[in-house]
């Protein structure tokens, strides 16, 4: 009795070890992702958001306006948002068209209605993404109806004001470059990169942590949540350099796609951030049942 359960309890460890190995969970990872149908759910994505990318930017350029009133820095705000996704500095002149639009129907009735159709409109990729996690996380009782599209909207609103603040850092880290050049202090041997990469890799594990733990209606623990959070960022802030390189060294979308190009490029990026995004929160789910079937073993 004693020899049968030690083998059952050596037998049951090297399971755990098994299953911790790093290519067993990663292989777990994917059958998950492809079971959960995160591929699908990545095309949702980039599909919305090319939708949603125009009334976030009237969205961002209304509400800079009443709170600032400033061009430049409304400028500035709509710039750094353009520079953060390849192919979309395409979109320029629509984008000038329509704010040029908005300026002139921006009191009023009418404004107030184009406002929030703009909010709207913008909140559609939050609702994919949104039930992409509550997939992946296998949520059983989802949000009401209403109370999740209130969700959706504060979190549009919530990105409005980080790209507000994240202008607002990258013009005061301008600034304090200045200075030790009038104190006689060179510092052109520190890459601008060095500093602004662990910012924005942090600021998206941030943004990512944060749709993981709000937006589904449950979730695994914080735990979990950080370390596919972490890898999701890690990937999304490789794909943003590779994918910018790619199109401006090797990826000609236009000679293919004629004008069409700028759109077809911006798609497939926000694909593969969308990928990034699902894979980490499939890593996430995955730790979190291993977790939980650990303790639960451990307390038989």
């Amino acid at each position: 009795m004693v020899i049968r359960a030690v083998r059952i309890r050596a037998g049951a460890t090297v399971e755990r070890v098994r299953r911790w190995y790093p290519a067993c969970l990663g292989a777990e990872v994917v059958q998950g992702f492809s079971r959960h149908q995160g591929g699908t759910y990545a095309a949702a994505l980039a599909y919305y958001a090319l939708l949603s990318f125009f009334p976030f930017l009237i969205l961002l350029v209304s509400l800079v306006s009443l709170v600032v009133g400033d061009p430049a820095t409304r400028e500035r705000v709509v710039d750094f948002v353009i520079s953060q996704v390849p192919q979309a500095a395409d979109f320029g002149d629509e984008i000038e068209r329509a704010i040029a639009e908005l300026s002139g129907v921006r009191g009023g009735l009418l404004g107030v209605i184009g406002l929030l159709g703009s909010l709207l409109g913008a909140s559609q990729v939050v609702g994919a993404l949104r039930s992409a996690l509550s997939d992946t996380f296998e949520v059983t009782r989802p949000r009401p109806y209403i109370r999740g599209r209130l969700i959706d909207l504060l979190a549009v609103l919530g990105l409005v004001a980080l790209a507000v603040l994240w202008t607002a850092l990258g013009l005061l880290l301008s600034v304090l470059a200045v200075i030790p050049r009038r104190l006689g202090v060179e510092l052109e041997w520190v890459p601008a990169g060095w500093v602004l990469w662990p910012l924005s890799l942090f600021l998206t594990w941030g943004l990512t942590l944060l749709a993981y733990a709000v937006l589904p209606a449950s979730r695994p623990g914080w735990r979990d949540l950080a370390i596919g959070a972490f890898a999701a960022a890690l990937g999304i802030e490789l794909i943003r350099a590779g994918f910018g390189f790619y199109v401006a060294r090797v990826g000609r979308y236009d000679v293919v796609y004629g004008t069409l190009g700028g759109v077809v490029a911006f798609l497939v990026f926000v694909y593969f951030v969308a990928l990034a995004a699902l894979l980490g929160a499939q890593l996430a789910a995955v730790l979190f049942r291993e977790r939980a079937g650990s303790t639960s073993a451990a307390d038989r």
